[in-house]
């Protein structure tokens, strides 16, 4: 198995905002529960937010 090169935490979070996460923002908000800045948000903190456990 390859060893991991770079620390995933270090990587810049993508531009949720932008034209390439549309569709993302757009399925998200489909429900009305939350708007397009609430899905920017949302999408901003998965990737930093330490994993849940499910027991």
């Amino acid at each position: 198995m390859p060893r991991i090169d770079q620390d995933p935490t270090n990587v810049p979070c993508p531009d949720f905002a932008g034209a390439a996460y549309d569709a993302v923002r757009q399925i998200m908000s489909n429900n009305g529960q939350i708007n397009n800045e609430q899905a920017v948000e949302q999408l901003t903190k998965c990737p930093t937010s330490p994993p849940v456990s499910h027991m």
